[in-house]
């Protein structure tokens, strides 16, 4: 699968933790923030955003329920 290039400013802290887990997990940095961005997304399935009404078009052929 092709992937695109992001990038993001991380905090010195942040960044020492993710080297030596790649070093741990015999990864690239890159590869470590995209296992780590996948895991998180399995843990926590994103849900799409909740739509209010204001945002429904109107459809005024649809009964009105009156």
């Amino acid at each position: 699968m092709p992937r695109r290039y992001r990038t993001f400013r991380v905090r010195n802290s942040l960044d020492q933790r993710l080297i030596q887990a790649a070093r741990r997990n015999h990864r690239t940095v890159s590869e470590e923030i995209e296992a780590r961005l996948e895991r998180a997304f399995l843990l926590q399935p994103c849900t799409p955003a909740r739509s209010t009404e204001q945002d429904q078009p109107k459809n005024e052929d649809a009964p009105s329920g009156r």
